[in-house]
């Protein structure tokens, strides 16, 4: 088994990439299997499939963890940056992370704020617990 933690976070994405498209190709394979499907093949390709998929979690599991550890800005970081001017911005998105599963890579557009909204986050970035994050930082 590789040691996971020797690895770059971008070298996590690949790999997570590269079982995602071999267990997809697994998958189609077994979907298109007209052969014994109780047969030799077939079994063994089932049985490939299971263990790729439970590495894939245990590697989507770890990658979340480094995450969460290592998540570069929160809502009121985004804000202090760019919200305050309302600002054009573009946001990359972790390829594991669910915002990249509902938006995609990278998402582009205005950060607009309503009243309500950009009053709440006034609040919340002059007084604690919120520590702004330094560009050194990010």
């Amino acid at each position: 088994m590789l040691n996971l933690a020797k690895m770059s976070i971008d070298e996590l994405y690949i790999l997570y990439t590269l079982y995602e498209s071999v267990c997809e190709r697994l998958k189609r394979e077994l979907d298109e299997f007209s052969d014994d499907k109780n047969g030799k093949e077939f079994m063994e390709k089932k049985e490939t499939l299971a263990i790729r998929l439970h590495e894939n979690e245990m590697l989507y599991a770890y990658i979340g963890k480094l995450q969460r550890e290592k998540l570069m800005f929160s809502v009121e970081d985004i804000y202090t940056f760019s919200g305050q001017e309302d600002k054009y911005c573009i946001f990359h998105f972790y390829p594991t992370s669910e915002a990249f599963k509902k938006y995609g890579e990278t998402v582009y557009g205005w950060l607009l704020y309503q009243k309500k909204e950009r009053e709440a986050l006034e609040q919340k970035v002059k007084n604690p617990p919120y520590e702004k994050l330094t560009t050194k930082s990010c």
